[in-house]
């Protein structure tokens, strides 16, 4: 089976698509399929969405389409700030996930860089 998505943790476990409902708190990094980028990494946001794919919302966001019931909300996770030496390893891995085509561009879902620390 094909993993859509997988969920990076501040502990440092995952959770992905064939697992089934995830903890929702302490997300540091999803990571997704994307045709045009080959991957998407959404990090930094205050929660994450998922729709018919996973997007990065803060409470408002959250709110509206809870109380709208947008475009068939599925699931809602908190994220989670963390040391930057931390987050780096954990985004490290995310950018590096073998289950996942190359990252080949950015996309608009995903926050600026200089929002994520560094990358290097």
């Amino acid at each position: 089976m094909r993993v859509a998505w997988r969920i990076y943790y501040d502990a440092g476990s995952t959770c992905d698509s064939a697992d089934g409902a995830p903890t929702p708190h302490g997300v540091i990094a999803i990571v997704q399929r994307d045709e045009q980028a080959g991957r998407v990494i959404l990090s930094g946001y205050d929660y994450y969405i998922l729709l018919d794919q996973w997007y990065g919302a803060d409470r408002d966001g959250v709110m509206d389409h809870v109380l709208n019931k947008l475009y068939g909300l599925n699931m809602v996770v908190a994220g989670r700030t963390i040391e930057t030496d931390r987050y780096q390893a954990i985004y490290q891995r995310a950018l590096r996930d073998y289950d996942f085509p190359p990252k080949s561009a950015a996309s608009l879902l995903e926050r600026p860089q200089h929002n994520k620390g560094r990358t290097e």
